[in-house]
């Protein structure tokens, strides 16, 4: 497992030590360079009074934060660094230019700036540094700037060279003591996650749930013992979340899909460190089983712990629920059928033989419009009747089947609609009557609003059945719609959506404006 071993990590382990490597700083500063701004406020004491005083601003602030060190905040004590780190490398380069030491500054101020500091605020300081080193060496070398001294007393000058003896020691020593601690943070910092890795490791192998652990690139890490016994497949099997995927959604259509969509999830979760739950229904297994199961992700930087809750016997007992709803409103809406059929349905009829009575034997007291307008009532009344009954208890769904219904009702539609349809059953026998009851219901509200709103020319239905179960396709060339937006402004497509769940299926939906609309429905006969 990749531990994230890189510049980066080394870069997160200065961040642990940074204070403390202020904190050293600002102790080999006062102790080491403390003497030279002493030496600096008598050396200038009469000859320039406003140096004597900067001096002594300096060597006041080193002493109080020395003793007060811990309590003073990080920023404050990085700015006053930076403030005497800027100062005494302009007042060298000014003053000494070359001779000046003024690069050991120059480094001091270049760490502190890198590592102390927002990039942006970081390259400022550092350009600002260079400028001035540059313009300076620009003024010397055109003798605007002139030494008050030769070379040579420069050299015979002892506190020169302890100066430069001084800052070297100095940059030397913050310099190692830097390294030291941030590669020491670095080891440990190696150490835990190594520890950790070693203690995920464990935890996940010993999960009683399916666990997997994939990159950023979709390459599976790592999964442990439960995973490959609840999918059946060998770790060698799905080297990538890709070959999972053709392996558990073979079909095309579903895993082109699904594949889509998880893609698209993963992609934003790692750039946010967070995926919601998704939910994968019908998936296929190995041994040939169907599973649903519902995953979570924990994001750490570049991996993806994935955790799989099996769905598959919630879906069961859901599904069992609804069959027993589903049973009960269907013997309710036969019962009321059978009311409408035994009790309304005779008395329209009887209705209609009075009327016909008294039109041949009182017609001189009536004018014959009336009684056609009375009879033409009376048979829209009996027509909407069986249409009810039919509504309520499809009579022809009963006793011959889904494809006889399906028949029936295009059928019944094509004349009135002039739309012309193809469907093919491909001998399709539907054990179910639960399935039937809402692949029918689900045809009859697709038709309908392909009428209502789509103004189709053909319509296709295609039946068919594969490894997990019943497939049902169905195609229009109408005007199509945005089916998020339509979501929201009925029932109809909802009802559909929440009848396929309820059995365990899946629905997909292909539609846009001007395109027309492809439903893919997928149902099991076994959940």
């Amino acid at each position: 497992m990749n531990l994230g071993l890189t510049y980066s990590g080394i870069l997160s382990s200065f961040d642990v030590v940074k204070e403390k490597i202020l904190d050293f700083t600002f102790l080999v500063f006062t102790l080491l360079i403390g003497p030279l701004y002493l030496y600096g406020i008598f050396w200038y004491g009469f000859t320039d009074i406003l140096i004597s005083i900067m001096n002594s601003l300096i060597l006041i602030s080193l002493i109080t934060i020395l003793i007060f060190i811990k309590r003073i905040r990080v920023d404050f004590k990085k700015n006053i660094l930076l403030f005497i780190l800027v100062y005494g490398n302009l007042y060298s380069v000014y003053n000494y230019g070359i001779f000046s030491g003024s690069q050991f500054f120059m480094i001091l101020t270049f760490g502190l700036a890198t590592f102390y500091y927002p990039k942006w605020m970081a390259i400022s300081i550092n350009v600002g540094i260079a400028i001035s080193y540059i313009s300076f060496m620009i003024l010397y070398t055109n003798e605007i700037l002139i030494y008050d001294i030769s070379p040579i007393k420069f050299a015979s000058n002892g506190i020169i060279w302890l100066s430069d003896f001084l800052l070297t020691l100095m940059t030397i020593g913050i310099g190692g003591f830097a390294l030291n601690k941030t590669f020491l943070a670095y080891t440990q910092q190696i150490k835990e996650k190594i520890e950790n890795s070693k203690n995920m490791h464990y935890t996940i192998e010993n999960l009683p749930i399916p666990v997997g652990i994939l990159n950023r690139n979709k390459e599976i890490i790592h999964v442990n013992k439960q995973f490959n016994t609840y999918f059946g497949y060998k770790t060698k099997d799905i080297p990538t979340f890709d070959d999972w995927m053709l392996k558990v959604y073979p079909e095309p259509f579903q895993h082109d899909r699904k594949k889509e969509e998880v893609e698209l999830l993963m992609k934003e979760g790692f750039k946010a460190q967070h995926i919601a739950p998704i939910e994968f229904h019908n998936l296929q297994t190995n041994n040939n089983e169907l599973k649903s199961v519902e995953v979570h992700y924990t994001i750490i930087g570049d991996m993806a712990i994935c955790t799989f809750n099996d769905l598959t016997e919630r879906k069961r007992q859901k599904r069992l629920i609804v069959e027993t709803m589903m049973q009960a409103e269907k013997k309710e809406n036969g019962r009321i059928a059978r009311e409408l059929h035994d009790g309304i349905g005779p008395l329209l009829s009887t209705a209609k033989i009075y009327a016909h009575s008294i039109g041949n034997s009182c017609v001189y007291n009536m004018k014959g419009e009336h009684i056609e307008r009375l009879n033409h009532l009376l048979d829209n009344s009996i027509i909407e009747i069986r249409n009810i009954i039919n509504n309520i208890g499809p009579q022809i769904l009963e006793q011959y089947g889904l494809s006889k219904a399906i028949q029936s009702f295009i059928e019944h539609i094509q004349p009135i609609s002039n739309i012309q349809f193809e469907f093919n059953n491909n001998n399709v026998h539907v054990k179910s009557k639960l399935i039937e009851f809402a692949l029918y219901r689900s045809i009859n509200e697709l038709i309908n609003n392909s009428i209502k709103y789509a103004s189709p020319v053909s319509i296709s239905i295609d039946m068919s059945e594969n490894s997990k179960g019943i497939k049902l396709t169905y195609k229009d060339d109408g005007i199509g719609f945005d089916y998020e937006e339509a979501r929201g402004k009925g029932f109809g497509l909802e009802n559909i959506k929440n009848r396929i769940d309820n059995l365990g299926g899946d629905l997909t939906y292909l539609t846009s404006i001007g395109n027309g609309v492809y439903v893919d429905i997928q149902i099991p006969e076994k959940t």
